[in-house]
């Protein structure tokens, strides 16, 4: 815990963020803006709607993300596509995600038209791909940039209780190594000394 810097992070809940009056990006049209605008007043997405900034402009939000004019409210997928790319595009981490999710999963579905003839022999292929993992494996291998950008260890706030990781000890294990190698050639210094202290008496 000596080795690893301590950021303090402007939010990383959704109470965070509507304290705080940073303007948020929402996608209009999205279901996210739609439960936004309908939100209560008082609640945090109705919180929210007064900071929200609201375009369709997908390119121009994710330049103005980049830039600090503001922070987006989007959905995880979105969001480590977003990472992943700018990662491609800058060999940088430049954003991060908050820990603490605001909606739990939303189901993902294929729409078949009605009284389709395939529909029972596809979901039975994607139940069985499911069960085995593929599609999880197969994004996260279309967005493999994001472990490069996980900020767990160096967000976390510095007076956070937590089990000790390996990663605490590197220092330690640092020192330890240092001092044996140093150790070691004084040894063998010594040692290839005083050979040749004998070989040169008389």
């Amino acid at each position: 815990m000596l080795i690893l810097p301590k950021l303090r992070l402007p939010f990383d809940s959704m109470e965070d963020l509507v304290q705080t009056n940073i303007p948020t990006y929402v996608s209009d049209g999205t279901m996210l803006h739609q439960a936004m605008m309908e939100a209560p007043p008082d609640s945090l997405l109705g919180r929210l709607r007064a900071q929200s900034v609201s375009y369709l402009d997908i390119p121009r939000a994710i330049r103005e993300l980049m830039e600090g004019h503001h922070a987006s409210f989007t959905g995880r997928v979105v969001s480590q596509s977003v990472i992943h790319m700018i990662f491609e595009q800058t060999k940088s981490c430049p954003l991060y995600t908050a820990k603490e999710t605001f909606w739990g999963g939303t189901s993902v579905a294929f729409a078949y038209r009605r009284g389709f003839p395939l529909r029972s022999k596809i979901d039975k292929v994607l139940r069985r791909l499911t069960e085995f993992g593929i599609p999880e494996h197969l994004y996260r291998e279309q967005i493999k940039n994001v472990r490069k950008c996980q900020m767990d260890d160096f967000t976390r706030p510095s007076d956070a209780l937590r089990p000790l990781d390996l990663g605490d000890f590197y220092g330690v294990f640092s020192v330890y190594a240092g001092g044996i190698i140093l150790s070691l050639l004084v040894f063998l210094t010594e040692n290839f000394l005083g050979r040749r202290a004998r070989r040169t008496r008389p």
